[in-house]
C-alpha cells in the first residue's frame, strides 16, 4: 500500500513539473516535439530570410530570437534576427508542438521544412488576434499578407 502512495505522489509531482516547463516556468532549456535529425549547428534565421527562394521546401535547422507567441494556445510563434524585424512563422507540423506563451525574448533553435505562403485576409487577422495579449488591440490587417513559415518537427528554447 505504502508503495502505491509514493508511487502516486511521485507521478503526480511529474505531472506538475510538466505543467511548470509548459508554461515556461525556470526559462532553462526547453525541448518540444522530435528530437533534431540534422547534425551540425543552426544557421542563423537571417541567412535563410535573405535567399528564401533557395530554402523553398527544404529542411533546415536554423536559430533566432523568440519575437512573437500565439497567447492563445502557444500553437505557433515567430523567430526573427533581431527584435522589430521580420521574421518566419513557426508552427507544428503535425500541431503537436505548443511553446510557453511567456517566451518571447528568448532564443530559438528550429528544425522543419520552410515555405512562403500567402494568408488570406481572414487567416491573417485570425493570427494578429492571437498575437495580441490580453487587454492589447490587434493591429489591424488588410488584404492577402505574404510570409514565411516553418513547419517544425523539432524545437529548443534557451
Amino acid at each position: 500500500m505504502n508503495k502505491v502512495i509514493v508511487a502516486a505522489v511521485a507521478l503526480a509531482g511529474l505531472g506538475l513539473s510538466s505543467v511548470a516547463l509548459a508554461d515556461g516556468a525556470g526559462k532553462g532549456k526547453q525541448s518540444f516535439g522530435k528530437p533534431f535529425t540534422m547534425n551540425g549547428a543552426a544557421m542563423p534565421i537571417g541567412d535563410v530570410l535573405a535567399k528564401a527562394a533557395s530554402y523553398e521546401g527544404k529542411t533546415v535547422k536554423v536559430t533566432g530570437l523568440v519575437t512573437q507567441v500565439c497567447q492563445a494556445k502557444g500553437c505557433w510563434f515567430e523567430v526573427a534576427p533581431a527584435e522589430k524585424q521580420k521574421g518566419v512563422r513557426i508552427k507544428s507540423a503535425d500541431y503537436s508542438i505548443f511553446v510557453p506563451k511567456d517566451c518571447a525574448g528568448r532564443t530559438a533553435t528550429i528544425e522543419g521544412t520552410f515555405k512562403v505562403t500567402t494568408l488570406t485576409e481572414a487567416q491573417a487577422k485570425h493570427l494578429a488576434e492571437d498575437a495580441a495579449k490580453a487587454g492589447q488591440k490587434a493591429p489591424e490587417v488588410k488584404g492577402p499578407v505574404q510570409e514565411f513559415q516553418l513547419a517544425a518537427t523539432a524545437v529548443e528554447l534557451n
